[in-house]
Formats: structure tokens, C-alpha cells, sequence
């Protein structure tokens, strides 16, 4: 566990000195023999002969090469990132689907749990903010399960806890394409749905149903890559560790307190409204 957080960090951290690094922004300068300084992009280049240089708004100048002094790159100030018209961002629609391998959190000395491979699919929307963030909802199906053992007994207990989860967050990322590679932060709410358990293979559900809460809150930090297949579609491939923050233990003492620890590998396809 404390390997699969270090190696999530690692990746949140790489993504964001690599995000620094890309959100540099140029832009062609071309200065005139006349005291002219002409701001934009190169469009059109004859050596020796002209060139064509396109500004923030779309207008497009024409120069001899004998009428230019000198030409360069420069990064684009914050004056000239604020005048230029806003980049218009596609909203994403699609969905997600894997696997949870993640186990239960139990504080009692005498029990320990191991995972119990579950599944979680649901609808996806993303929205991209700027060149370097975008803001996520998911509304999915999840389960959480995991195997329970009492030390020194036989006693072996399986559960699955099925939720509606919705989970909200932020992705940021360098601007590249076509393989860009991500971090997340999110947070989910789910309400339980049902809850299967057995003991010893004794289906057990209905007794332990009652024992376990019907909300659940976790936190995600997460790490990942979009892949762009065309200019409307994207491949999206994810690991998340998810920190369970509720009791899931609703008796009377709620003792010991049983808390999820989500391990998950997943997957999904996002198609751009636009």
C-alpha cells in the first residue's frame, strides 16, 4: 500500500514540473527596419525573399525580407495572453469501467483483511478549463469488498458492498497530444445498494446488511494518461488509491471501525460535443 501511494505521488509530482514545462507559451516577433514590432505567427516563409506573420486577431502582414531588421521568439506575457480570444474547450461525455483490488481497514488487533477483486463501471463527463486542468464527474456503480479473518478462529468472512457513487474532481496535465499523462484529485460519496457477505460459504448477507452504513465518503488521488484516437474521441487509463474517510461499522459501539481502501485499475473511452 504505502509503495502504490509513494509511486501515485511520484507520478502527481512528475506530471506537474511537466505541466510548468509545456504551459510555455511563444510567439514570433518580427521587427522592422521602420521601428515596427509585429506580434503573432509565422505562416508563410520564403528565405531570403518574404514572409507572412498572422497577430492575436487574425490580421496577417506582409514583409520583405530587406524591410526586416531581425525576427525571434519570445514568451507570450500575461497582457498578451489575456487579449487574445478565449481557446474554446470541448465538453466530454463517455464512461469508465475496472477493477477495485483494494481491501477494509480494520481496527481490531485480532482481525486483518485481504482484497476481494471487484468491479465499478458508470457514465463519465469532463470538462476542460484551461490548457492544463480540467474539472470530472463520474456517476458509477462501485463495490468494495474485501475477505475478513479472525486470528486463532475459522472463521473467514467475504463482503461486498455495492455503492452509487458519484465522484467529483480535478485533473491537471501538460499540454501535448496525442499521449498526454495526468494527475487527479477526487473526492466520491456513495449510498449503499446491497450488501453480500458470506461466512465460512454461508450466505450471510441479510445479518450484515444491517451492520453496515449506507453512506460512504472517500478521497482519491489518482494517475493516468488520454490517449486522442481522433480529434472526438480519447482512450483514458487510470490507477487510483482511494483513502476511505467513513465508518462503515453502523452498530451500536461501531467498533471496530471498518473504513474502505480502494486499489484501482481502470479504463474508459470520452467522445468531445463538439
Amino acid at each position: 500500500m504505502k509503495n502504490l501511494i509513494t509511486v501515485l505521488f511520484t507520478v502527481l509530482v512528475l506530471v506537474l514540473v511537466a505541466n510548468i514545462s509545456f504551459a510555455q507559451e511563444y510567439q514570433d516577433v518580427v521587427y522592422t527596419k521602420t521601428g515596427s514590432i509585429v506580434r503573432g505567427t509565422i505562416i508563410e516563409q520564403i528565405p531570403g525573399v518574404s514572409l507572412k506573420i498572422r497577430t492575436s486577431d487574425g490580421s496577417i502582414f506582409s514583409y520583405k525580407m530587406d524591410e526586416i531588421e531581425k525576427i525571434s521568439k519570445e514568451t507570450l506575457s500575461e497582457e498578451v495572453k489575456t487579449s487574445t480570444s478565449k481557446k474554446k474547450y470541448a465538453l466530454k461525455l463517455g464512461f469508465v469501467g475496472g477493477v477495485n483490488i483494494g481491501d477494509l481497514s480494520i481496527t481490531s488487533p485480532s482481525r486483518s483483511s485481504s482484497g476481494n477483486p471487484v468491479f465499478f463501471l458508470g457514465g463519465a463527463a469532463e470538462n476542460q478549463l484551461s490548457s492544463a486542468v480540467s474539472s470530472f464527474v463520474n456517476l458509477q456503480f462501485t463495490q468494495k469488498g474485501a475477505t475478513d479473518i479472525y486470528d486463532g478462529y475459522t472463521s473467514k468472512n467475504t463482503v461486498t458492498v455495492s455503492f452509487i457513487e458519484i465522484e467529483t474532481g480535478i485533473k491537471v496535465f501538460p499540454d501535448m497530444k496525442p499521449f498526454k499523462p495526468f494527475a487527479s484529485l477526487s473526492t466520491g460519496i456513495g449510498i449503499k445498494v446491497s450488501t453480500n457477505a458470506k461466512s465460512n460459504g454461508i450466505d450471510v448477507s441479510n445479518s450484515v446488511d444491517k451492520d453496515v452504513g449506507g453512506f460512504n465518503f472517500v478521497l482519491y488521488l489518482g494517475a493516468g494518461a488520454d490517449i486522442e484516437l481522433s480529434k472526438s474521441m480519447d482512450l483514458t487509463i487510470f490507477m487510483k488509491y482511494g483513502f476511505g474517510a467513513t465508518n462503515l461499522n453502523s452498530t451500536t459501539s461501531g467498533t471496530p471501525s471498518f473504513m474502505t481502501r480502494d486499489i484501482i485499475i481502470g479504463t474508459g473511452m470520452k467522445f468531445s460535443l463538439n
